[in-house]
């Protein structure tokens, strides 16, 4: 059984959680505001996104708290399918009026330069290794390189803000960032122990299963998803 993470990273992680809560929340009502929306709107649409993040986060954490999400001996275990309702929702949600506004109302460069989030994420997940929580594939001294897309997000951002990226290099920008997700998912799912673990040091990868680690597929991994999304949609009107 692999160690508690530490007190001080654990406040990191729920701090970074909640920033990128807030700062999407903001982007909301930015976008709502450069499209021209009246007040009463703006307020709908910031009440219904805290409803629906709000309740898509009490029930992880209500699975993760009740140890359904520990149980790892069937496949997919339920911190997969939990996984894969998200990426559902999420789609979906990036395909409705709430990710048009947002991919209408908000500058491409600001949906570039939001993956920047990614950058703490991965240092948070290079001190669990470091602390025994975590195995090291897991990391960026491993096998996840999630950490360069989000490096790379501040320049990208910059370059498109002045006009000096084209459309199709964006694409490929955002492409490799899904491609850095679907390894970072399918690396975690290989380091589970479940039927399908593959990467067999130790320790085992568990703690997404638990409290407030859970968060880290359920909230950051969806938000980043839903970033590249709003980005395909902002280039496609040809956003600049």
């Amino acid at each position: 059984m692999p160690p508690a993470p530490s007190l001080p990273i654990t406040i990191a992680f729920v701090a970074l959680v909640f920033a990128m809560i807030g700062l999407l929340l903001g982007a909301t009502a930015w976008a709502s505001k450069r499209l021209g929306e009246g007040s009463a709107e703006r307020r709908q649409r910031i009440t219904g996104a805290v409803m629906v993040i709000g309740l898509w986060m009490i029930v992880s954490s209500g699975l993760a708290g009740a140890g359904i999400l520990a149980n790892f001996t069937s496949f997919p275990p339920p911190i997969g399918r939990l996984l894969i309702a998200g990426l559902v929702m999420t789609t979906i949600a990036a395909a409705t009026r709430v990710g048009r506004a947002l991919a209408t109302g908000l500058p491409l460069a600001a949906l570039i330069g939001f993956q920047v989030f990614r950058v703490p994420a991965e240092l948070i997940l290079d001190e669990l290794y470091r602390e025994g929580v975590v195995p090291v594939q897991m990391t960026f001294e491993g096998l996840n390189f999630d950490i360069a897309l989000g490096a790379s997000a501040p320049l990208v951002a910059w370059l498109v803000a002045r006009g000096k990226m084209p459309r199709w290099a964006v694409r490929v920008w955002n492409f490799a960032g899904l491609g850095l997700l679907a390894a970072v998912v399918t690396i975690a799912s290989l380091s589970m122990p479940s039927p399908i673990r593959l990467f067999m040091n130790e320790p085992t990868n568990i703690i997404v299963a638990s409290l407030p680690w859970a968060w880290l597929p359920t909230v950051l991994l969806m938000l980043a998803l839903f970033g590249h999304l709003l980005v395909f949609r902002a280039v496609d009107r040809g956003g600049e």
